[in-house]
């Protein structure tokens, strides 16, 4: 027996919920077994995946460029709770922890909730993190970590890392911003800033790196804001 298209069971829900939230298929490519679905409203969407070979509904929450949470379940049949937590999410903007208060299907990150209490508190967590990550996986980049949170104009951007690069962001979602530089290891007391397209920017020692990391922000600079480059103002 023919599968219904996930696409049409969820927008069946939505209209019953009398939600404007509609899904699609980005791909338009239809497999009875492995279905896809995207919804979007704004700086919040979600990729739902279908699997009926493994039983399960899978849904990545949004927002601003970052994953806040995963809705997960094996009740397949069960579309009307996604619905409503997917209306929630896109429509109503309610944060996920308060989703998952309500849906125990989602499960969040250790991030989520220094996310929600606004971008200085997230940008806190992550330089904690970054920090943890460098020094167990890039030790050499932990003078330019260090000298990073000693300087204001870099301590209030976004910090990730690409490889064993430190990166700046002012933007906290991706795609992160664009123009900002970043600095690697090079060899022993030696680092090396680079640009867009991976232009030299400069070589030299760490505390020198970092005034050329500083020199080299875009003029507009300033603290991170929770968005991302298509969501240039922010939220």
């Amino acid at each position: 027996m023919k599968r219904e298209k996930l696409i049409d069971k969820l927008n069946s829900e939505f209209v019953t919920l009398d939600t404007p939230l509609r899904a699609f298929d980005p791909d338009d490519n239809f497999i009875e077994d492995d279905q896809w679905a995207f919804v979007e409203e704004g700086n919040s969407s979600s990729e739902i995946e279908l699997r009926y070979d493994q039983g399960s509904i899978t849904a990545t929450l949004w927002r601003n460029g970052v994953s806040l949470g995963t809705y997960k379940s094996t009740a397949i049949d069960r579309f009307d709770r996604l619905a409503r937590v997917l209306s929630l999410w896109c429509i109503e903007k309610t944060n996920v922890t308060m989703i998952a208060d309500e849906f125990p299907e989602i499960n969040t990150g250790d991030w989520v909730e220094a996310y929600e209490q606004g971008p200085a508190e997230y940008v806190s967590f992550m330089w904690e993190a970054i920090s943890r990550f460098m020094e167990n996986s890039f030790p050499n980049m932990m003078p330019i970590v260090k000298l990073a949170l000693e300087q204001p104009e870099l301590r209030e951007l976004y910090p990730y890392q690409s490889l064993s690069s430190l990166c700046f962001s002012r933007c906290t979602g991706f795609p992160f911003s664009a123009g900002y530089p970043r600095i690697e290891y090079v060899e022993q007391n030696k680092y090396a800033v680079t640009g867009m397209g991976r232009q030299i920017l400069g070589e030299g020692s760490a505390e020198e790196a970092i005034r050329i990391a500083v020199a080299n922000l875009p003029p507009d600079s300033g603290s991170a804001f929770h968005g991302a480059e298509e969501y240039s103002s922010g939220a």
